[in-house]
């Protein structure tokens, strides 16, 4: 089955709760319906990237034990720091060059 299938599969028990406690003219309402199934994708999207990452974080962490992982997040700290600090006001200025 494929990817798409699985999940929607998943999802649309969450969908039809939400529904039924839903008010009726907002179950009317096509608009109002979207919106809700949007939000429920991007809310099942969010919750599944999240179990993902704390499996793999956990994984890692087994997989390279205690001294490795450590000296992971090290690196990994000192290139946020600097990315912050290399993309302040980058952003501004290439809108500005980028709109003449």
């Amino acid at each position: 089955m494929p990817l798409a299938q699985t999940i929607m599969k998943r999802t649309t028990p969450i969908i039809n709760w939400v529904h039924g406690f839903l008010p009726s003219h907002i179950k009317e309402s096509q608009g109002l319906q979207r919106y809700f199934q949007n939000t429920a994708w991007l809310l099942s999207e969010k919750v599944f990237r999240l179990v993902v990452s704390l499996w793999i974080f956990t994984w890692v962490a087994r997989y390279l034990g205690p001294t490795d992982f450590g000296l992971l997040n090290y690196a990994a700290s000192f290139v946020m720091l600097f990315a912050a600090l290399a993309s302040m006001g980058v952003d501004s200025v290439l809108v500005k060059e980028l709109s003449l």
